[in-house]
């Protein structure tokens, strides 16, 4: 378990944490860091290492954590829009624009675990919010359902290299939001 910081400073040195391990994660696989290694990278003693994380795996779940939360910004900024194309459109581009995390996460047999993480952060969103649009509509399950494919076909687009176009994956997101899938 990692620790939620409260002050300025100690959110800017848990986000140097998370930055050192995915450095180090571009260039090594996970299971070869040491905790050691990362405080190195940091320029910080273990003991401070300790006052925000127990454990190197609870970096990797901050960095996950913040990656979602980071989403959950950029996906909601001021101008809210209604159009369903344009949200679809940014979330394919800010998954486009952090394809250094994907990379890695791939690399190292890890993906399911931002998945796992993103559902359980949903999850929790959906309880606490009965007023969220999509809940009233359609249920709990089915967003879990739905996200969880938005999920997949974004890593299949990031493991092909993004093969189309922001626009049209944008597009393609988008309509396979807003059409029931045929099967014949």
């Amino acid at each position: 378990m990692y620790r939620y910081c409260t002050t300025k400073e100690s959110v800017q040195r848990q986000r140097q944490l998370t930055q050192c391990l995915l450095d180090c994660m571009m260039e090594q696989p996970y299971k070869e860091i040491q905790v050691g290694d990362l405080c190195a990278m940091a320029g910080i003693s273990r003991k401070t290492f300790y006052r925000y994380f127990e454990r190197k795996e609870d970096v990797l779940y901050a960095l996950l954590d913040n990656f979602i939360m980071d989403f959950v910004r950029f996906r909601h900024p001021e101008e809210e829009s209604e159009d369903l194309y344009s949200e679809s459109e940014r979330i394919v581009l800010y998954y486009q624009q952090n394809s250094q995390l994907l990379d890695v996460l791939v690399r190292n047999d890890m993906e399911y675990l931002l998945h796992q993480r993103s559902l359980e952060y949903l999850n929790q969103e959906v309880k606490q919010q009965e007023s969220f649009e999509w809940q009233k509509q359609y249920g709990r399950y089915e967003i879990l359902f739905t996200t969880s494919g938005v999920l997949t076909l974004l890593f299949v687009w990031h493991q092909e290299g993004f093969p189309l176009p922001l626009n049209e994956m944008g597009a393609t997101l988008d309509h396979l939001l807003t059409h029931p899938l045929k099967f014949d």
